[in-house]
C-alpha cells in the first residue's frame, strides 16, 4: 500500500514539473524578451471612425466603431486595452477585432485577431506578428449596445508573462485522476445497485448536474400581473389572462385590416395589406390565441400565481422545468442501467450520467429560454419523469408502491403531451415494460387491471382535457392551431411526406456545426441544400452526429443485439423502440416544422438514453477490458466536452449575459497562443 502511495506521490510530483514548464514555456512564449517595452498612447494619436468621443483622457465608444493607430512603435508585437463597458446586470459581450498593415499586406488591413469580451475592467491582450515594419493597427468594436469606455491602448515588444493556474491546476486535476485510477485499479471497480456508497456518490453526481442549473437563474424572475395591462412579450402570461378573464382567445384586439387580407396566414399579403399582427400568434375567428402547450400555465404560473400574487418569467418558469429534468434524467439513467446492464464499469457510469444530461438538450432550453423554449422546459421535465416513475413502477415488488409511481407516470405523460405533443410520443418506448406486466402469466388478473388503470386514467383524463381544449378554441378536436400561426410561411403548406426523410436525416442527424473565428470557434450551422420539392423552414441546427456519443451508439447496436439471444427481449425492443420513435419524432418535426436545434430536442434524450445503454453494454460484454473502458470514456469526455464548448459559445445566451467570465476564463485556458 505505502509502496503505491509512494508511486503516485513520485508521478504527481514529476506531473507538476512537466506542468509548470508547459505553462513557463509554451503557454508563455510569446511572453520572452530582454528588454520589456510597455508604452500607454496619447489619445492624440489615436484617430476614430464612427461614435467616439474623448473624455478626460478616455475614449467613449457608443456604437461600433474603429479605433486606428498609425505609425505605432516599431517594436509592437502585443496591444493592450484597458476597457469597460457600462452595464446593470447582464453583459453584452463586445466583439473586438484587430487589423494590421504590415510590409505584407500594405493596402487594407489584414484581419490576426478576434476576440469576444464582456469588457468588465480586465485588460484584453492580442498579441501581432507583423512582417518587417507595422505601418498602422486597427481596433474594430462590433456588438456595442452600452457605452465603452477604453481607458488606455498600450502597445509592448511581447505579451506579459501570466501564469494561468486555472490551466495548471485543471490539468493537474484531470491527469492526476488518472494517474490514481490507473495506480489503485479503480478502472476495474463494477457498479453494484445495492452499494449504499456507490448509491451515494452516484446521486452526488445527479445533485452537482442538478444544482449546475443554477448558473442560468436570471435575476427577472417575477413579473407583475394586471388584468389592464397585455404581457405581449409572454403568450403564457396572456394565456392566463384570457383564463382569468374566462375566455378561450388571448385578450388582444385584431386590426381590422388584417381580417380583410384574402389569406392572412400568407406573409406577402399580410404584409402588403400594411395592417399590425402579432408575431407567431394564432388567429382564428377574428381572435388571437396561444397554440404553444398550457401545462406551463396550469402548472407553473397558476401555482405561482396562487404562492407569490405574482407570474414567473419566461427564464424562470424554464429555469424550474429543467432544473426539475435534469435531477429525472439523472435517476431515469440510474435506473436504466439497473435495469439493464449487468456488469456495468462504474466508473464510466459515473462520466456517462453528466454527460448524458449535458448532450440531451436541457442546458440549450436553459441557455436560450425564450417563448419557444419553455414548451421544450416543461415538455423535458415531464417526459423524464413520466419514464422515469414507469420504469421504476415495473421493477417494483411492492403493488401499492407500483400503482402510484404508475398513477404518476401517466399524469406526467399527459402534462408532457400539454406541453410538447410531438415529445410525449417518446413515452412509446414504455410499451415493452406494461406488455410484460400485461403478459405475466404469475399475476392475477385484478393486478393486471389495477395498473393498466393505474396509467391508462390519468392519460385518458388528461387527452381528453386536451381534445376538449382543442374544440373550444379552434372548433376541432384535433386541432392544435399551429397552422393557423402568424409566422414566417403559411403553416397549412406542412405535411407529412416520405421525401422529408432523406433532407431530416442529412439536417437532424448529420449536419455538423459550422466553423466561426470566435472561440470556441464552431456553432449551429445553417445549411441548404436545395432538394425538398418545397418550401421548408430552415434555421440554424445542430445534428445529433455532432456529439460522438450518438454516432457510437448507433454502430454498436448490433453488437449489442448479438448478445441477446432472445428475439423477445425487453433490453432488445427498448433499445429499438428508443432508435425507431426517434427517427418518427425527427421526421414528423421536419415535415410539419422544418430543422431549427430546438426541434432536435424533441428525440434527442431518446438517443441518448440508447447510446448511453449501448455503451455501456458493449463494455459490460468483456468488463475487464482496459482498452474498450478507455475508448468508451473518450467518447463520453468528448461528448461532453462539444457540449460544454457549445452551450457557453452561444453570443445571446443567459450564460453570456449573467456568467460571461466563464467563456472568458475557459477562452484564456484554451486559446494559449493568443
Amino acid at each position: 500500500m505505502k509502496s503505491k502511495h509512494t508511486a503516485i506521490i513520485r508521478r504527481f510530483f514529476v506531473l507538476s514539473v512537466v506542468l509548470a514548464l508547459f505553462e513557463i514555456f509554451l503557454c508563455n512564449y510569446t511572453s520572452f524578451t530582454t528588454a520589456p517595452k510597455i508604452e500607454t498612447l496619447d489619445t492624440s494619436v489615436i484617430q476614430s471612425e464612427g461614435n467616439v468621443a474623448c473624455e478626460n483622457g478616455s475614449l467613449i465608444i457608443s456604437s461600433d466603431s474603429s479605433l486606428i493607430i498609425d505609425e505605432p512603435p516599431s517594436y509592437t508585437r502585443a496591444i493592450i486595452i484597458e476597457q469597460k463597458q457600462a452595464y446593470k446586470e447582464a453583459v453584452n459581450p463586445v466583439e473586438v477585432i484587430l487589423g494590421i498593415k504590415d510590409v505584407t499586406q500594405s493596402l487594407n488591413y489584414e484581419s490576426v485577431r478576434d476576440r469576444l469580451t464582456p469588457a468588465t475592467g480586465k485588460p484584453l491582450i492580442m498579441s501581432i506578428t507583423p512582417y518587417k515594419k507595422l505601418y498602422s493597427v486597427r481596433i474594430g468594436y462590433g456588438g456595442i449596445t452600452e457605452p465603452l469606455t477604453v481607458n488606455a491602448i498600450k502597445t509592448a515588444n511581447a505579451v506579459p508573462f501570466s501564469f494561468s493556474f486555472l490551466r495548471f491546476f485543471v490539468l493537474f486535476a484531470m491527469i492526476g485522476f488518472v494517474i490514481v485510477v490507473q495506480e489503485k485499479n479503480w478502472d476495474n471497480i463494477l457498479y453494484r445497485s445495492k452499494n449504499p456508497r456507490q448509491r451515494l456518490i452516484l446521486q452526488c453526481i445527479a445533485l452537482i448536474c442538478t444544482i449546475a442549473a443554477s448558473l442560468w437563474l436570471c435575476p427577472e424572475k417575477t413579473a407583475a400581473y394586471d388584468p389592464e395591462v397585455r404581457n405581449t412579450a409572454d403568450p403564457y402570461a396572456m394565456t392566463f389572462d384570457a383564463f382569468q378573464k374566462d375566455q378561450m382567445y388571448l385578450d388582444l384586439d385584431v386590426d381590422q385590416k388584417l381580417l380583410e387580407v384574402e389569406n392572412v396566414y400568407d406573409r406577402t399579403l399580410r404584409d402588403e395589406s400594411g395592417a399590425f399582427a402579432y408575431w407567431d400568434l394564432a388567429l382564428y375567428d377574428g381572435h388571437y390565441y396561444c397554440y404553444f402547450g398550457v401545462a406551463p400555465v396550469l402548472t407553473m404560473y397558476y401555482p405561482f400565481y396562487w404562492i407569490s400574487g405574482k407570474l414567473p418569467t419566461i427564464a424562470f418558469a424554464s429555469f424550474i422545468f429543467c432544473t426539475l429534468a435534469i435531477f429525472f434524467f439523472c435517476q431515469l439513467i440510474i435506473t436504466l442501467v439497473n435495469r439493464f446492464v449487468r456488469h456495468c464499469n462504474f466508473l464510466l457510469l459515473c462520466l456517462a450520467i453528466p454527460t448524458s444530461v449535458a448532450c440531451c438538450g436541457v442546458f440549450y432550453v436553459l441557455n436560450i429560454s425564450n417563448t419557444y423554449t419553455l414548451p421544450l422546459a416543461a415538455g423535458l421535465c415531464y417526459l423524464f419523469l413520466c419514464l422515469w416513475t414507469g420504469i421504476t413502477a415495473t421493477m417494483s415488488r411492492k403493488m401499492r408502491k407500483r400503482i402510484m409511481l404508475l398513477i404518476l407516470s401517466g399524469v406526467s405523460l399527459s402534462l408532457c403531451a400539454m406541453s410538447r405533443p410531438g415529445m410525449a410520443l417518446g413515452a412509446l418506448i414504455l410499451a415493452p415494460f406494461y406488455l410484460q406486466i400485461l403478459l405475466a402469466k404469475k399475476q392475477p388478473m385484478k393486478y393486471k387491471i389495477s395498473q393498466a388503470a393505474a396509467f391508462l386514467i390519468p392519460v385518458l383524463l388528461g387527452g381528453v382535457f386536451i381534445l376538449t381544449y382543442n374544440y373550444m378554441r379552434f372548433g376541432s378536436v384535433l386541432d392544435f392551431g399551429q397552422t393557423y400561426q402568424l409566422t414566417v410561411s403559411d403553416i397549412h403548406g406542412n405535411s407529412l411526406s416520405l421525401m422529408s426523410f432523406f433532407p431530416m436525416l442529412i439536417h437532424y442527424f448529420l449536419q455538423l456545426p459550422r466553423t466561426r473565428a470566435l472561440f470556441p470557434y464552431f456553432e449551429a450551422n445553417f445549411c441548404v441544400i436545395y432538394n425538398y420539392g418545397k418550401y421548408t423552414y430552415l434555421a440554424d441546427t445542430i445534428g445529433v452526429f455532432t456529439y460522438p456519443l450518438i454516432p457510437a451508439g448507433m454502430l454498436l447496436m448490433p453488437l449489442t443485439f448479438r448478445r441477446i439471444r432472445s428475439a423477445f427481449s425487453l433490453k432488445k425492443w427498448f433499445i429499438i423502440l428508443c432508435f425507431g420513435i426517434s427517427l418518427m419524432i425527427a421526421w414528423q418535426d421536419f415535415c410539419l416544422g422544418g430543422a431549427i436545434t430546438r426541434y432536435v430536442i424533441d428525440f434527442l434524450p431518446l438517443l441518448v438514453i440508447l447510446s448511453v445503454l449501448v455503451l455501456l453494454s458493449a463494455v459490460d460484454i468483456d468488463h475487464g477490458s482496459k482498452t474498450k473502458n478507455r475508448i468508451c470514456a473518450i467518447i463520453f469526455a468528448g461528448s461532453l466536452f462539444i457540449s460544454f464548448l457549445l452551450t457557453i459559445g452561444v453570443r445571446d445566451s443567459i450564460l453570456m449575459k449573467y456568467h460571461s467570465e466563464i467563456y472568458e476564463a475557459v477562452e484564456n485556458m484554451i486559446v494559449f497562443w493568443k
